[in-house]
Protein backbone atom coordinates (compact mmCIF):
# COMPACT_ATOMS: atom_id res chain seq x y z
CA UNK A 1 0.00 0.00 0.00
CA UNK A 2 1.27 3.65 -1.00
CA UNK A 3 1.84 5.87 1.66
CA UNK A 4 -0.51 8.44 -0.06
CA UNK A 5 -3.25 6.46 1.16
CA UNK A 6 -2.24 7.34 4.78
CA UNK A 7 -3.51 10.20 6.43
CA UNK A 8 -2.45 9.46 10.03
CA UNK A 9 1.00 8.71 10.94
CA UNK A 10 1.89 7.31 14.31
CA UNK A 11 5.55 6.90 16.11
CA UNK A 12 5.36 4.00 19.13
CA UNK A 13 8.08 3.70 21.43
CA UNK A 14 7.48 -0.14 21.91
CA UNK A 15 10.43 -0.14 24.49
CA UNK A 16 8.16 2.45 26.69
CA UNK A 17 5.04 1.17 25.17
CA UNK A 18 5.05 -2.22 24.96
CA UNK A 19 0.99 -3.16 25.19
CA UNK A 20 0.19 -2.10 21.06
CA UNK A 21 -3.05 -3.23 19.77
CA UNK A 22 -2.98 -3.23 15.58
CA UNK A 23 -6.50 -4.37 15.68
CA UNK A 24 -7.85 -0.69 16.96
CA UNK A 25 -6.10 0.39 13.16
CA UNK A 26 -8.71 -1.63 11.00
CA UNK A 27 -10.30 0.10 8.40
CA UNK A 28 -8.69 3.33 9.42
CA UNK A 29 -5.96 5.14 6.86
CA UNK A 30 -3.37 4.82 9.36
CA UNK A 31 0.29 3.69 9.24
CA UNK A 32 2.19 3.01 12.59
CA UNK A 33 5.83 3.47 12.75
CA UNK A 34 7.32 0.61 15.26
CA UNK A 35 10.21 1.68 17.35
CA UNK A 36 11.85 -1.60 18.69
CA UNK A 37 14.45 -1.40 21.27
CA UNK A 38 17.55 -3.40 20.94
CA UNK A 39 17.07 -5.51 23.88
CA UNK A 40 13.59 -6.69 23.43
CA UNK A 41 14.53 -10.05 22.06
CA UNK A 42 11.42 -11.20 21.34
CA UNK A 43 7.60 -10.23 20.63
CA UNK A 44 4.51 -11.71 21.79
CA UNK A 45 3.14 -14.52 19.97
CA UNK A 46 -0.28 -12.97 19.43
CA UNK A 47 1.43 -9.71 18.78
CA UNK A 48 3.73 -11.14 16.09
CA UNK A 49 0.05 -12.49 13.94
CA UNK A 50 -0.93 -8.88 14.43
CA UNK A 51 2.19 -7.58 12.64
CA UNK A 52 1.59 -9.98 10.22
CA UNK A 53 -2.16 -9.26 9.27
CA UNK A 54 -1.21 -5.41 9.30
CA UNK A 55 1.80 -5.62 7.36
CA UNK A 56 0.42 -3.02 5.13
CA UNK A 57 0.09 -0.42 8.22
CA UNK A 58 3.38 -1.01 10.04
CA UNK A 59 7.02 -0.56 9.83
CA UNK A 60 8.79 -2.22 12.27
CA UNK A 61 12.17 0.10 12.86
CA UNK A 62 14.73 -1.95 14.94
CA UNK A 63 17.08 0.59 17.00
CA UNK A 64 20.31 -1.15 16.82
CA UNK A 65 22.46 1.13 19.28
CA UNK A 66 22.38 0.86 22.76
CA UNK A 67 22.13 4.00 25.29
CA UNK A 68 19.07 6.06 27.00
CA UNK A 69 18.63 8.12 23.93
CA UNK A 70 19.25 5.84 21.19
CA UNK A 71 15.38 4.72 20.62
CA UNK A 72 14.60 8.74 21.07
CA UNK A 73 16.70 9.96 18.80
CA UNK A 74 15.72 7.16 15.70
CA UNK A 75 12.03 7.71 16.48
CA UNK A 76 13.18 11.71 16.12
CA UNK A 77 14.59 10.73 12.61
CA UNK A 78 12.08 9.33 10.98
CA UNK A 79 9.04 11.24 12.16
CA UNK A 80 11.28 13.85 10.53
CA UNK A 81 11.56 12.31 7.35
CA UNK A 82 7.89 11.55 7.07
CA UNK A 83 6.65 15.05 8.35
CA UNK A 84 9.02 16.59 5.54
CA UNK A 85 7.31 15.37 2.90
CA UNK A 86 3.93 14.76 4.33
CA UNK A 87 2.87 17.90 6.53
CA UNK A 88 -0.73 17.98 5.38
CA UNK A 89 -0.97 14.41 7.64
CA UNK A 90 -1.72 14.01 10.98
CA UNK A 91 1.15 12.94 13.47
CA UNK A 92 1.12 11.02 17.09
CA UNK A 93 4.12 9.87 19.10
CA UNK A 94 2.75 7.09 21.37
CA UNK A 95 5.06 7.40 24.60
CA UNK A 96 5.19 7.95 28.22
CA UNK A 97 8.76 9.77 27.95
CA UNK A 98 7.74 13.25 28.54
CA UNK A 99 10.93 14.40 27.02
CA UNK A 100 9.79 13.84 23.50
CA UNK A 101 7.54 17.49 24.37
CA UNK A 102 9.77 19.59 23.72
CA UNK A 103 10.13 17.73 20.00
CA UNK A 104 6.32 18.08 19.67
CA UNK A 105 6.78 21.62 20.48
CA UNK A 106 8.45 22.86 17.87
CA UNK A 107 7.22 20.62 15.12
CA UNK A 108 3.82 22.39 16.25
CA UNK A 109 5.82 26.01 15.72
CA UNK A 110 6.42 24.54 12.20
CA UNK A 111 2.98 23.82 11.59
CA UNK A 112 2.86 20.54 11.57
CA UNK A 113 0.02 19.05 13.46
CA UNK A 114 1.34 16.45 15.88
CA UNK A 115 0.86 15.20 19.73
CA UNK A 116 2.15 13.15 21.88
CA UNK A 117 0.06 10.25 23.88
CA UNK A 118 0.51 7.71 26.51
CA UNK A 119 -0.92 4.61 25.33
CA UNK A 120 -2.25 3.96 21.61
CA UNK A 121 -5.93 3.77 23.05
CA UNK A 122 -5.57 7.39 23.95
CA UNK A 123 -4.97 8.92 20.28
CA UNK A 124 -7.94 11.12 19.27
CA UNK A 125 -9.18 9.67 15.84
CA UNK A 126 -10.23 6.37 17.62
CA UNK A 127 -13.68 7.03 19.40
CA UNK A 128 -14.78 5.74 22.96
CA UNK A 129 -17.29 3.14 21.26
CA UNK A 130 -14.08 1.52 18.87
CA UNK A 131 -11.96 1.46 21.73
CA UNK A 132 -14.44 -0.24 24.02
CA UNK A 133 -15.81 -2.70 21.32
CA UNK A 134 -12.07 -3.50 20.04
CA UNK A 135 -10.56 -4.13 23.24
CA UNK A 136 -13.88 -6.85 24.14
CA UNK A 137 -12.69 -9.06 21.04
CA UNK A 138 -10.46 -11.64 22.05
CA UNK A 139 -7.66 -11.68 19.35
CA UNK A 140 -7.62 -13.44 16.53
CA UNK A 141 -11.13 -12.76 16.47
CA UNK A 142 -11.93 -9.72 14.08
CA UNK A 143 -14.05 -6.76 15.85
CA UNK A 144 -17.61 -5.81 14.09
CA UNK A 145 -16.31 -2.88 12.53
CA UNK A 146 -16.74 -2.49 8.81
CA UNK A 147 -13.79 -1.99 6.79
CA UNK A 148 -15.21 0.03 4.07
CA UNK A 149 -17.63 2.67 5.62
CA UNK A 150 -19.64 4.29 3.45
CA UNK A 151 -21.81 6.72 5.32
CA UNK A 152 -22.94 7.29 9.01
CA UNK A 153 -22.53 3.82 10.92
CA UNK A 154 -23.68 2.85 14.25
CA UNK A 155 -20.30 4.25 15.85
CA UNK A 156 -20.57 7.46 14.14
CA UNK A 157 -24.24 8.12 15.46
CA UNK A 158 -22.68 7.40 18.76
CA UNK A 159 -19.98 10.18 18.15
CA UNK A 160 -22.23 12.38 20.54
CA UNK A 161 -20.76 10.68 23.46
CA UNK A 162 -17.24 11.89 22.23
CA UNK A 163 -15.37 15.13 22.62
CA UNK A 164 -15.53 17.61 19.96
CA UNK A 165 -12.18 17.00 19.22
CA UNK A 166 -13.17 13.08 18.72
CA UNK A 167 -15.74 14.06 16.85
CA UNK A 168 -13.79 16.00 13.77
CA UNK A 169 -11.48 13.64 13.79
CA UNK A 170 -14.06 10.64 13.15
CA UNK A 171 -15.96 12.69 11.04
CA UNK A 172 -12.71 13.42 8.75
CA UNK A 173 -10.89 9.48 8.73
CA UNK A 174 -14.93 8.45 7.68
CA UNK A 175 -14.47 11.00 4.79
CA UNK A 176 -11.14 10.07 4.18
CA UNK A 177 -11.89 6.58 4.09
CA UNK A 178 -15.17 6.46 2.18
CA UNK A 179 -15.18 5.61 -1.48
CA UNK A 180 -15.64 8.72 -3.56
CA UNK A 181 -18.81 8.46 -5.40
CA UNK A 182 -20.53 7.89 -1.58
CA UNK A 183 -18.80 11.14 -0.71
CA UNK A 184 -21.14 14.35 -0.40
CA UNK A 185 -20.37 16.19 -3.99
CA UNK A 186 -21.89 19.45 -2.86
CA UNK A 187 -22.27 21.69 0.21
CA UNK A 188 -25.38 21.46 1.18
CA UNK A 189 -25.50 17.66 1.00
CA UNK A 190 -22.17 17.89 3.28
CA UNK A 191 -24.43 19.75 5.60
CA UNK A 192 -26.77 17.04 6.04
CA UNK A 193 -24.12 14.52 6.15
CA UNK A 194 -22.58 16.18 9.05
CA UNK A 195 -25.97 16.57 10.75
CA UNK A 196 -26.90 12.83 10.61
CA UNK A 197 -23.17 12.29 11.35
CA UNK A 198 -24.07 13.94 14.64
CA UNK A 199 -27.59 12.33 15.30
CA UNK A 200 -29.02 16.08 14.24
CA UNK A 201 -28.38 17.00 17.61
CA UNK A 202 -25.80 19.94 16.28
CA UNK A 203 -27.91 23.88 15.31
CA UNK A 204 -26.71 24.78 12.52
CA UNK A 205 -24.22 26.92 12.85
CA UNK A 206 -22.40 24.47 14.92
CA UNK A 207 -22.69 22.26 11.47
CA UNK A 208 -20.66 25.99 9.54
CA UNK A 209 -18.23 25.95 11.97
CA UNK A 210 -17.47 22.01 11.06
CA UNK A 211 -17.49 22.77 7.48
CA UNK A 212 -14.96 25.76 8.31
CA UNK A 213 -12.58 23.20 10.17
CA UNK A 214 -12.88 20.63 7.19
CA UNK A 215 -11.61 23.71 5.22
CA UNK A 216 -9.03 24.87 7.60
CA UNK A 217 -7.40 21.22 7.68
CA UNK A 218 -7.26 20.71 4.15
CA UNK A 219 -9.78 17.73 3.99
CA UNK A 220 -12.18 19.84 1.71
CA UNK A 221 -12.34 22.42 -0.80
CA UNK A 222 -15.79 24.35 -1.85
CA UNK A 223 -15.70 26.42 -4.76
CA UNK A 224 -18.31 28.77 -5.44
CA UNK A 225 -20.90 27.43 -7.26
CA UNK A 226 -20.59 25.14 -3.50
CA UNK A 227 -19.46 22.12 -5.45
CA UNK A 228 -16.56 19.70 -2.74
CA UNK A 229 -13.78 18.46 -3.70
CA UNK A 230 -11.38 16.54 -0.99
CA UNK A 231 -7.65 16.29 -0.96
CA UNK A 232 -5.69 13.68 -2.53
CA UNK A 233 -5.01 12.59 0.80
CA UNK A 234 -8.77 11.64 1.22
CA UNK A 235 -8.42 9.32 -1.51
CA UNK A 236 -9.43 5.98 0.25
CA UNK A 237 -6.36 3.18 -0.16
CA UNK A 238 -7.15 0.00 -2.89
CA UNK A 239 -7.98 -2.93 -0.68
Amino acid sequence: MSTSAFTHFVFVDFENVPDVDLALMRGLPVHISLLVGRNQKKLDTSFSFQMHEYADQVRPIAVGAAGPNALDLTLAYYLGATAKDRRESQFYIVSKDKDFDALVGHLLSQKVSISRHDAIATLPFLTRSTKKSLSKAPFPNKPAISAKPTGPTKSSTSAKDCSPAERLERLIIQLQSGPGPNRPKKRATLVHHIASFHANTLTSDQVEKIVAALEKRGVIRIDAKGKVSYSMASVRPES
